[in-house]
């Protein structure tokens, strides 16, 4: 099954990803930076998008997004990259850095067509 990486530190919006997006992609849930970069590595041929939140914990070594954007990219991803944050600077920062779609945090029932959308 194509996996989906979902780089977000909030328990609920993780939950409302696996709702959504489960019965279709196995959804792999990264809730800090380490996590994510190690899921990135030894999931890389299943992962077929990514879901970043901008923000993550401020306990966080790298607690904004945007350098992993930028990271992946270099690594060849070259799937669909989603900005799923609510700080629109921060949207900005990881549109900037490699993101291609953005995906509203708020409008759940769209995020299934997005994504299959820009796996086309």
């Amino acid at each position: 099954m194509d996996s989906i990486l979902a780089i977000e530190d909030s328990s609920f919006q993780l939950n409302k990803y696996r709702e959504v997006l489960g019965e279709e992609f196995d959804v792999i849930f990264a809730d800090c930076s380490r996590a994510a970069r190690h899921y990135f590595k030894t999931n890389r041929q299943s992962i077929v998008a990514i879901i970043f939140d901008g923000n993550l914990s401020s306990t966080d070594p790298e607690p904004t997004t945007e350098k992993i954007v930028a990271d992946f990219r270099t690594a060849g991803f070259t799937g669909p990259m989603f900005a799923a944050t609510t700080d629109d600077r921060m949207e900005k920062l990881l549109l900037r850095n490699g993101c291609s779609h953005k995906l509203s945090k708020h409008n759940s029932p769209t995020w299934l067509k997005k994504i299959k959308a820009a796996l086309r």
